[in-house]
């Protein structure tokens, strides 16, 4: 590793270290509050996930002051949840960060394959980054999206693109994310991703529709527009959270083109 590199990874310490501080008193794994709540009601059933009171009513579950965070993502990812949901909390939660550090290893093992960098430094730097660490703390799915993104290159990068539209509408349960590649993939000629894309995504959309009901999907609307004002726009499962993502689109665009 060279001095510059070496550097470069104790700023980025150092920086984590800072951000971990400031929010050292903020609710650990409240995200994970509201994936184990909506896996709990998925069992007693489909349209009570999205009730607001019968998720509070989840809350007695857990130790403390556990806040409350609404389950709002779209209910494919509930087949997850629903598992881990079978277990106690504490042995749940534990589970989970377990696969988190599954999905961080296939996904820096994917993306060294793709950006064909040693898979020693893609590991490193990506547990250097923050986002990795707070995404352990606070319970979140944000490195299974991850893995479903590298997936899905790695999948591009063999000319497989029923396969990555496949892995990348099974992301859709952080829309704004997966939709910014697709479009971007789109301008870039790649009509047969996206045409597989929309398929799946429509499969996914109709099965999901047929669990919850007419009423679990109003349910859901509400709560989205509930959340999203206290969310940061580019994290809002909407056409603004979708808007918001679109400077990024150039970038995609450029990385896919290497692919």
């Amino acid at each position: 590793m060279t001095r510059r590199a070496s550097t470069g990874y104790l700023i980025l310490g150092i920086v984590n270290a800072i951000c971990f501080f400031l929010i050292w008193n903020s609710h650990r794994a409240i995200d994970y509050h509201a994936f184990y709540s909506a896996g709990r009601l998925v069992h007693q059933s489909f349209s009570a996930v999205y009730d607001i009171s019968a998720q509070r009513s989840v809350l007695n579950l857990f130790d403390g002051d556990s806040g409350f965070l609404p389950y709002y993502h779209p209910p494919h990812e509930l087949l997850l949840f629903a598992l881990l949901a079978r277990l106690p909390y504490k042995a749940s939660l534990l589970v989970w960060e377990l696969m988190g550090a599954a999905f961080l290893f296939g996904t820096t093992r994917l993306l060294s394959i793709v950006l064909q960098i040693p898979w020693s430094r893609v590991t490193v730097f990506s547990c250097a980054l923050f986002a990795t660490g707070f995404s352990f703390y606070e319970g979140q799915d944000t490195l299974l999206l991850a893995l479903m993104l590298s997936s899905a290159l790695f999948f591009l990068h063999r000319e497989q693109d029923v396969a990555a539209s496949a892995v990348l509408a099974l992301a859709l349960f952080k829309p704004q994310i997966p939709l910014v590649v697709a479009l971007a993939l789109l301008v870039n000629g790649r009509w047969r991703f996206f045409r597989s894309f929309g398929a799946f995504s429509l499969a996914i959309a109709a099965i999901s529709y047929s669990c919850i009901g007419a009423e679990g999907f109003r349910n859901w609307l509400s709560i989205v527009k509930l959340n999203e004002p206290q969310e940061q726009a580019w994290r809002m499962m909407s056409l603004r959270g979708l808007f918001s993502l679109a400077h990024l689109r150039t970038h995609s665009i450029s990385l896919v083109r290497r692919l």
